[in-house]
């Protein structure tokens, strides 16, 4: 007999393709790249976040700040590598 309730894994497989189609789909460029990362990042630590529960609407509304925030540090990291190579090169 098959699993009766979805596993943790289902459940956030349906959740992404869900912001995938619904949200991701709809922003900016900049902002579909940091869905991108933190996508990856939540891969990463998918066991910790097995461990936690989040009200969608909440969830959601952090991800779009999540989102911004990590557009904001590419920019700032780009920026910086530009500073670095300008120092290095004697300007």
């Amino acid at each position: 007999m098959g699993r009766a309730t979805p596993s943790f894994r289902e459940k956030y497989r349906e959740a992404v393709e869900t912001l995938r189609s619904e949200l991701v789909e709809l922003l900016r460029k900049e902002r579909r790249e940091a869905f991108e990362e933190l996508e990856r990042v939540w891969n990463e630590e998918l066991g910790a976040i097995s461990n936690c529960s989040n009200p969608y609407i909440l969830g959601s509304l952090l991800l779009v700040a999540l989102l911004d925030l990590e557009r904001r540090v590419k920019e700032l990291e780009g920026r910086m590598g530009e500073l670095e190579g300008e120092a290095r090169n004697g300007r």
